[in-house]
């Protein structure tokens, strides 16, 4: 029994029909799907067996247009012929520098496990058995370094997945392989984890004038008390904060930041941080200094400086963006509409904002006092 597709010339043929209709005993064995495509000028076929129809269906009609140009009906999909086309349409599109080099670490990778051809059945095999071992690590500019230990996170591997399954997806769709490999292959699961906040203690010492000749002190303040992500406050202008409406423009800026997103917002301004800011302001220029601002590799290393002279363990869990998960979880449980916060984040799905909330029960009893919703009142509950 054999299926046409759209294309003259293929033929799909479901091989365990064919071996049912001749009464043949355990016809249910081997590929099931014989993809079939006529070689030009001739009566003669050239034939695959696959697992699937779409995969029988995907290598015929790749087959057949391949000889219909002159061409031999299946190639190897080499890597390393394809990679560096691969890389320069990634930054065409405008991928991100760090997609990029997580691009690249994924080939240096899929050189050192051996997995150099796409259209390899044992491609994926190989991709698993990368991800659950010994896992990569890398230098500043993207270069695998080593191999450590440490097994990576389910997130993290997924990140790499995703980024092999583009690559294959890449080069099936322009022909060079006869089939997507990696079409299938399933994500990990990922644990739910409640993301970790700061205790009220922490907060109002982190928040206090004590520390606020430390120079990561105010993009702290401004995380905590506006919701900003760590790049939005390194980023902000004193042209982004209008005193009078109490607001805070979150702008997109190419030249300087790459917005998530693209999604530009107006943040409400609370009244401590306006209390804060207000003495400080400029004409112009940057609200961080560019000491710290112009070095993004050291802001981890700024904020850890921060947290150990507040007395805050180091090796709590905690991270600059937990500024924002605090932020969010004090906003749920001082009552604030969950939608308005959703709005002031810049999230696109309340259930990103409701994840991002897993901490505000904690917060209920220490917010109750506090005068009005929206409202940060931590500075001035001392």
């Amino acid at each position: 029994m054999g299926e046409s597709t759209g294309i003259h010339g293929v033929t799909i043929e479901d091989q365990w029909e064919v071996r049912r209709r001749k009464g043949i005993e355990n016809w249910q064995h081997g590929l099931r799907f014989l993809g079939k495509a006529l070689i030009p000028g001739t009566k003669r076929y050239k034939s695959k067996g696959f697992d699937s129809i779409r995969d029988a269906t995907a290598w015929a009609e790749t087959a057949r247009t391949r000889m219909a140009g002159g061409l031999a009906p299946t190639v190897n999909c080499r890597v390393d012929l394809y990679q560096e086309e691969y890389l320069a349409n990634l930054s065409a599109k405008g991928a991100s520098p760090f997609y990029c080099r997580q691009a690249q670490v994924m080939f240096d990778a899929m050189a050192y496990i051996g997995a150099k051809d796409v259209s390899d059945r044992g491609f994926p095999v190989k991709i698993e058995e990368w991800l659950n071992q010994l896992m990569v690590q890398t230098e500043a500019g993207g270069v695998v370094r080593r191999r450590v230990s440490k097994p990576l996170s389910n997130a993290t591997k997924n990140r790499y997945l995703t980024q092999v399954k583009a690559f294959t997806r890449y080069c099936f769709v322009r022909g060079y392989c006869g089939r997507d490999v990696m079409v299938g292959v399933k994500k990990y699961k990922e644990a739910k984890m409640v993301k970790k906040t700061f205790t009220i203690e922490q907060l109002q010492l982190l928040l206090s004038d004590r520390f606020r000749d430390q120079e990561f002190w105010l993009p702290v303040t401004l995380m905590l008390m506006a919701g900003l992500r760590i790049g939005e406050a390194m980023h902000l202008e004193w042209s982004d904060i209008l005193f009078a409406q109490m607001r805070i423009q979150v702008r997109l800026k190419p030249d300087l930041y790459r917005l998530k997103n693209a999604r530009e917002r107006t943040v409400v301004m609370q009244p401590e941080l306006l209390a804060i800011l207000k003495p400080m302001a400029q004409t112009a220029g940057f609200v961080v200094p560019d000491r710290i601002r112009k070095v993004k590799p050291t802001w981890g290393y700024w904020f850890k400086k921060l947290i150990k002279a507040v007395g805050i363990p180091v090796d709590d869990g905690l991270s600059a963006h937990s500024c924002r998960h605090t932020y969010i979880s004090l906003m749920i449980a001082a009552g604030t509409d969950i939608f308005w916060v959703s709005r002031q984040v810049g999230h696109g799905n309340i259930l990103v904002t409701q994840g991002y909330a897993g901490n505000a029960d904690a917060y209920r009893d220490a917010v109750e006092s506090w005068p009005e919703k929206k409202r940060f009142y931590l500075r001035s509950s001392f």
